[in-house]
């Protein structure tokens, strides 16, 4: 039995890695799914395989530390799918940019998009 048939969920990451299998296994469940990430070429088999669970799905390239990128992809979910049920805030880098400091860039409070020390996200 599919428990979640029919709900929206939008998965951020979802190109490859931990991202992608979440959007599998929510496919797997029933959900149709937005995927988000910033590489059109690996969302592309990312939504290829949540289709073949018989759900549908809409690949979103945008980059999560833009603001105005994360609102343009939650309206296109919304507008193509349905409201989003589920949020599945995936997105990070592991060897991204760094501050002048030297130190990886973090997430704080609420201006979570935005990297710290001034750097710049790529």
């Amino acid at each position: 039995m599919r428990t979640l048939e029919g709900q929206v969920a939008l998965v951020t990451g979802a190109g490859r890695g931990i991202g992608r299998e979440i959007a599998l296994g929510l496919a797997e469940e029933g959900m149709n799914l937005g995927v988000l990430g910033r590489h059109r070429d690996t969302l592309t088999g990312t939504l290829r395989a949540c289709v073949r669970h018989g759900v549908r799905c809409v690949a979103l390239a945008a980059d999560v530390t833009n603001p105005n990128a994360v609102r343009e992809a939650v309206r296109s979910v919304e507008r193509d799918l349905g409201p989003v049920d589920l949020l599945v805030n995936n997105a990070g880098q592991v060897d991204g940019p760094r501050c002048r400091c030297g130190r990886p860039t973090h997430c704080s409070g609420g201006r979570w998009w935005r990297p710290t020390c001034g750097a710049r996200s790529i």
